[in-house]
């Protein structure tokens, strides 16, 4: 299941940046939180074992919104497909 994550770029230790191959790059680390008010995991920048880094923001689980879905009106039958439904 996709995790969207939330970080705040003003803590991003910026001297932590890294060169690679195909751009500039920095490590996060996850933290599963799942008890927390604020997401399903906490996200730090990757720090020297036993260094204490601050917390950049969080993650969830990513649950796409159903455009299509409506309130339930309490109607159990199946509805007529459309010849021109795909059936997706």
């Amino acid at each position: 299941m996709p995790i969207s994550i939330n970080v705040n770029v003003k803590k991003v230790d910026k001297e932590r940046f890294f060169e690679g191959k195909k751009g500039l790059y920095m490590d996060l680390v996850l933290f599963e939180t799942p008890d927390s008010e604020y997401g399903d995991y906490m996200v730090k920048q990757r720090g020297e074992k036993g260094e204490n880094m601050p917390i950049l923001g969080n993650g969830k689980y990513f649950k796409p919104k159903d455009k299509g879905k409506k309130k339930d009106d309490g109607d159990d039958e199946p509805k007529p497909k459309s010849s021109k439904d795909p059936g997706w």
